[in-house]
């Protein structure tokens, strides 16, 4: 900004000092004297127009004396400004002309300043130019590793699918089904190793073609395992202990309140026998067994064995069957109430137990059972006329949530 208002100064001060000069007074008079004489001459002798020369002198008046001398005087101030004005513009000359020099030196700074900074953004130009041509060499060399290593992936991938071809072979002489599906996989293998060498993608497809072909063989073993497994569970199944709780009709004189007495009231102990089966073909060790007897409106929703009797722990083999009794006091009023139909005797139990089959990691075999007596029909007693033994119970199954085996 400063160079281009000091240029602007130079051209307007040069401009002022190329105009022409006004003319002095001084000149202005001396040219009206001159052409005021020609004019009297003139005027005096008209023969001048036919070549005759002839010298007038005429002395002047006071009024022209005085006026003359006015005149030389403002002649002399006006010459006397011109020599000033001249002296000024000179003045003026020299100092555009240093103006001029300072601004040449300044724009030369500039100019030196803006050609050392286009140097220095050559430097910057050629070291990026160097920087991007070792960026380039490194990628060159990155990509030329990225080859290497691509077909070394390549050349162990084709091994690995001339073992999946091998592989496919040999699974298919195990069956003809299984030989024609990997006859196709070992052809479409050695198609895909081909066209490796030819192309990455022709490869990857054959390869996709291979592992699909041995994802069906696995598919296959795998269906044959769990068909192997299955049979092996269903023989383990078929072969283990089976216990089965079954129940028997229950008996008791019911006139025999009198004979049973317990916690101050008097009742009657029928006697409860039940059977254990073992339906399976493998011996079965009872490990604990759990019986209980109660006198319910209605069965609770889960079983509960704390209060039930345990029995010793004893075998049981294939098709044998074991039988236990069970007594239980049962009181008057409770006795009425199941007379009545309004209660139901409930006996339920759990056994635990193992068989041969079982490793030690195993789970314990449970049993679970539940029966239902109820609307016994009662006996009447000859002499008497007084209930005797119950000859018949109706005995249901009880809820499904005591019943269990496993």
């Amino acid at each position: 900004m400063n160079v281009v208002a000091l240029s602007l100064v130079a051209v307007v001060l040069t401009s002022v000092t190329l105009q022409p000069p006004t003319p002095s007074p001084r000149d202005i008079g001396e040219q009206n004297q001159r052409e005021g004489a020609r004019t009297v001459a003139h005027a005096a002798d008209p023969s001048e127009s036919r070549g005759d020369r002839i010298i007038a002198n005429v002395p002047p008046s006071p009024q022209t004396e005085a006026s003359s001398k006015g005149n030389g005087t403002k002649r002399k101030d006006a010459a006397s400004k011109y020599e000033r004005r001249n002296f000024v513009v000179n003045v003026l000359l020299l100092i555009v002309f240093v103006l001029q020099l300072v601004a040449f030196g300044v724009q030369a700074y500039y100019m030196r300043g803006a050609l050392n900074a286009a140097e220095d953004g050559v430097i910057e130009a050629r070291n990026a130019l160097e920087a991007s041509e070792r960026h380039a060499s490194a990628e060159r060399e990155s990509a030329e590793r990225s080859a290497v290593a691509a077909n070394e992936a390549t050349a162990r991938a084709l091994v690995i699918s001339d073992r999946n071809a091998q592989a496919a072979e040999a699974n298919a002489q195990a069956a003809q089904t299984a030989a024609r599906s990997a006859a196709d996989s070992v052809r479409l293998a050695d198609i895909g190793v081909r066209a490796q060498l030819l192309a990455n993608d022709a490869q990857l497809d054959a390869s996709r073609i291979a592992l699909a072909a041995l994802s069906q063989s696995a598919n296959q073993a795998q269906t044959s395992a769990e068909i192997a497994l299955n049979n092996l569970v269903t023989m383990r199944t078929s072969a283990r202990a089976w216990l089965l709780v079954q129940p028997a009709p229950l008996f008791g004189r019911w006139n025999d309140a009198e004979t049973f007495v317990q916690g101050g009231e008097s009742g009657i102990k029928p006697t409860l026998t039940y059977s254990v089966l073992n339906g399976g073909q493998c011996p079965a060790w009872i490990v604990r067994q759990r019986f209980g007897v109660s006198v319910v409106t209605e069965p609770p929703g889960e079983p509960d064995y704390t209060d039930c009797a345990d029995a010793p722990p004893r075998p049981v083999a294939p098709g044998a069957r074991q039988e236990y009794s069970v007594e239980r006091f049962i009181d008057a009023r409770a006795r009425l109430a199941v007379e009545r139909a309004q209660s139901v005797i409930m006996v339920y139990g759990l056994i635990e137990y193992r068989d041969a089959l079982q490793t030690k990691g195993d789970p314990m075999r449970e049993s679970a059972f539940c029966w239902i007596y109820r609307n016994p029909i009662i006996q009447l007693a000859s002499d008497t006329g007084i209930p005797g033994e119950a000859i018949y119970w109706r005995i249901e199954s009880g809820p499904e949530s005591y019943i269990s085996n496993t």
